[in-house]
Order: C-alpha cells, then sequence, then structure tokens
C-alpha cells in the first residue's frame, strides 16, 4: 500500500516516500586519470568512456599492501590512458591486488589496469554473474 506518508508493508510498517531530487556527493568529481579520496582507505575515480556515456565511476579500497578496485572502464585507448595517469598519481606505488567487476557488462570490466606493473590481480564479481574470463572464481577470492 502506498500514501502521501510513505509504503506500509503488509505487517504495517511504514517506509519513508523516496526522495524526488538525486542527493549527490559532497565532493567535487575527480577528474580523468586523478582520484578523489571519500573517507580513509577509499577512493573515488573516474574513466572516461568513448561513448554517450562519457565516463563510468570507479573505486580503489585500501587492500593490505595494496588496492582492491571496483570495476576498470572498457579496454579502449581512453581508459588506458587513464589508468596510466593514475598508476602514476593515485596507486602511490602499491599494487592492485584484487578487481570486483558490479556487472559483466563491458564499460565495467573490459579494461586490464595495472598494464605498467607486473602484476596480475585476481578478479571476481557477484555470484549471479558469469566471471571474468581467465578467472577461476565468481567471487572475489579472500
Amino acid at each position: 500500500m502506498t500514501g502521501r506518508g510513505g509504503t506500509i508493508t503488509r505487517e504495517g510498517e511504514r517506509y519513508p516516500p523516496a526522495p524526488h531530487e538525486l542527493e549527490y556527493l559532497p565532493f567535487e568529481p575527480p577528474e580523468p586519470g586523478e582520484s578523489q579520496p571519500l573517507a580513509e582507505g577509499l577512493l573515488w575515480l573516474r574513466i572516461p568512456l568513448p561513448m554517450e556515456l562519457t565516463h563510468i565511476n570507479v573505486w580503489l579500497l585500501e587492500d593490505g599492501d595494496g588496492w582492491l578496485l571496483v570495476d576498470t572502464g572498457m579496454a579502449e585507448d581512453v581508459c588506458r590512458e587513464a589508468w596510466l595517469r593514475l598508476e602514476e598519481r593515485s596507486l602511490d606505488g602499491r599494487p592492485l591486488r584484487r578487481i570486483f567487476v558490479t556487472t559483466t557488462t563491458p564499460i565495467t570490466w573490459a579494461s586490464r589496469p595495472g598494464s605498467r606493473r607486473a602484476t596480475a590481480p585476481r578478479s571476481g564479481c557477484p555470484s549471479t554473474h558469469t566471471a571474468l574470463p581467465g578467472s577461476s572464481s565468481p567471487r572475489i577470492p579472500r
């Protein structure tokens, strides 16, 4: 049941209505090849895309002595160039240890960051999706 005050479940629980406007992070978006710290150990990155959808938001999370990356961008020159700048400016010499992709669309996983280093980050995606090519598991390895 839906009313002016939100949604009421069969059990009588009331949920407030969804906001009518999007609420954005209180940070300026990072430029391609740059990062924006959001919290300790969490960086926001934007990877440009060569299409109408102009960019993809990706995330770096501290992972021990390296990084866990959420999504990568496409296997296109514009994405590779952004990753080369990010390696120089944002990774602090720390390797990518793991990559987590949120969907199996090419905009989230086709690029392979770490092209300058001889690192081979392990890849994974949600168990409801197929694993990346070359990945042994559909889940993030522990």
